[in-house]
């Protein structure tokens, strides 16, 4: 419907977890970031 501004649930624990294992430079996280974060998870 509007994927920029929605994101999942599990996409945001991915992000979180990311964050906590590897930092990030942004203190904001915007839906962007946090779609990135939880791509890259688990990699």
């Amino acid at each position: 419907l509007m994927p920029r501004y929605v994101c999942k649930v599990k996409e945001i624990g991915r992000a979180m977890i990311e964050v906590s294992r590897k930092g990030y430079t942004k203190n904001v996280i915007e839906i962007s970031d946090i779609k990135q974060l939880a791509a890259q998870q688990g990699r």
